[in-house]
């Protein structure tokens, strides 16, 4: 790897993630400790694999953003973040500080938004590539030559993998929601058009902008429902256009972040040392010698 690729971790997936993973997990004096555990795992096992010297997590703030305010709906589904998991947020984030390691959280502005900012403004010069630590595919949209994702299995995803795997450029993740939805977020996408007729409509034409172009093309082409399709699309253009809005993930949001203050800092070893054995976490005192 070079030395100046940089590493975005998905913070708020992977608090989730290890959360869900190590349920038990508890220090001396009964605090869960199995979110704190697993994210800092994952961290030193990122260093261990490809040793960055460039380096940020990112979380989601607890407050609306601006797809809160546009669509009420938007991830209204989803239950609150657990009472336990809250707790660990900022021991949490005070290990990834004494790591000498950004964390970034932005009150209005979602962590994915912060993500797709700092990619394509660090991929701008010297041909710098970034890998996208996460699960979330949403994020496959954010895949350009320098911009990669790197999974929870640590499987590096790019264009041609996408393509191949899934059956459309990761480009298009956007349009693909905007026809079909995300239940994850709550976006309802367009009834009558699933995960295959999206696919579909998106090899043959592209973007929803393409495909508008070409509706009438609809009905000369191997799809089922064609009139159907063609009908809903129609009826609902202003909707899908609106969801395709909420799906695209920003890449030119205002950041007051420099590439410097992404360069991994000396380690806080003493604070480390303090916090490691507070929360019973003695597998990664042995880190402390090694970096």
């Amino acid at each position: 790897m070079q030395k100046k690729n940089l590493f975005l971790i998905d913070g708020t997936y992977y608090l989730y993630n290890s959360y869900y993973i190590f349920p038990l997990l508890k220090n001396n004096i009964g605090e869960s400790t199995g979110a704190i555990f697993g994210i800092i795992n994952m961290i030193y096992n990122l260093i261990d694999m490809f040793n960055p010297k460039y380096l940020a997590i990112i979380f989601d703030h607890k407050s609306k953003n601006f797809r809160n305010k546009l669509f009420k709906r938007y991830k209204s589904n989803r239950l609150p973040m657990p009472t336990n998991l809250i707790k660990q947020i900022k021991p949490v984030k005070k290990i990834i500080k004494y790591m000498g390691i950004k964390s970034i959280c932005i009150s209005g502005i979602e962590a994915d938004d912060v993500i797709g900012t700092i990619a394509k403004n660090y991929t701008k010069k010297n041909n710098n590539k970034v890998f996208i630590k996460t699960n979330d595919q949403d994020m496959f949209q954010l895949i350009t030559k320098n911009i990669k994702i790197l999974t929870k299995k640590n499987e590096i995803l790019d264009k041609n993998i996408i393509l191949k795997r899934y059956g459309i450029s990761p480009k298009f993740k956007n349009d693909h929601i905007a026809l079909s939805g995300d239940k994850a977020d709550n976006i309802p996408g367009i009834s009558g058009i699933g995960k295959v007729t999206a696919n579909k409509l998106i090899q043959i034409f592209g973007n929803i902008e393409n495909i508008y172009k070409n509706i009438n093309k609809i009905n000369i082409i191997s799809i089922r429902k064609k009139k159907e399709i063609i009908d809903q699309l129609k009826k609902n253009k202003k909707k899908i256009f609106f969801y395709k809005s909420l799906a695209t993930i920003k890449t030119n949001i205002k950041l007051n972040i420099s590439n410097n203050d992404l360069l991994i800092k000396n380690q806080k070893i003493n604070k480390l040392k303090k916090i490691f054995k507070f929360y019973q976490l003695n597998k990664f005192l042995s880190n402390l010698k090694k970096y």
